[in-house]
């Protein structure tokens, strides 16, 4: 079979127009916060008598990033996340890769109602402590805008932009829990 139109398939510059235009506005989330997340790029793993060394890649990070998500959005959401299955809205982007240490940069919205950025950051550096790949370095910074959008979508850095975006841990604001006012663990 011969096909006469020529097909060009989409650039990277593509993709990341179509991933920005897709997270903005902004102005859909909340109280957005801008969080990196650093990880150990090798940790020594127990099974049994054995210990092993293992490397991070980007499974174990996609894993280790949805067992933080899950405490923490039991933490914050308590009842309401385990009956009902709702979380937290997160756009997570896995950096790195190629010699650079692997990382998140994440949109992540504070889904409590008057809370100050004191008492969500706790929440998210106490449950990202309780992971078997975090490392100390911890950027939490709130009122994340459009600039942190272009920062967590640039090219650089990305073996692939549609593949940095952690697909399996995401869950737009569309999905978004709703606000929580008297829950604090």
């Amino acid at each position: 079979m011969h096909f006469s139109k020529h097909y060009d398939a989409p650039s990277s510059r593509d993709y990341q127009k179509a991933i920005r235009d897709w997270i903005t506005p902004i102005n859909q989330w909340r109280r957005p916060y801008a969080v990196t997340l650093t990880m150990k790029q090798h940790a020594m793993v127990a099974d049994g008598a054995n210990s092993t060394l293992l490397r991070l890649d980007p499974t174990i990070a996609q894993n280790n990033l949805r067992r933080f998500l899950n405490t923490l959005n039991k933490k914050a959401l308590g009842h309401v996340a385990d009956r009902h299955g709702r979380k937290i809205p997160v756009i997570p982007v896995l950096e790195g890769g190629n010699g650079k240490r692997l990382h998140y940069h994440l949109i992540l919205d504070n889904p409590f109602e008057g809370d100050t950025e004191d008492r969500f950051s706790t929440l998210i550096r106490l449950a990202w402590s309780k992971t078997l790949w975090a490392d100390r370095e911890i950027d939490i910074q709130p009122d994340c805008d459009a600039g942190w959008i272009d920062y967590i979508t640039k090219l650089k850095d990305k073996p692939n932009i549609a593949d940095s975006i952690d697909w399996m841990n995401l869950t737009p604001p569309s999905v978004a829990s709703p606000s929580v006012r008297h829950r604090w663990v």
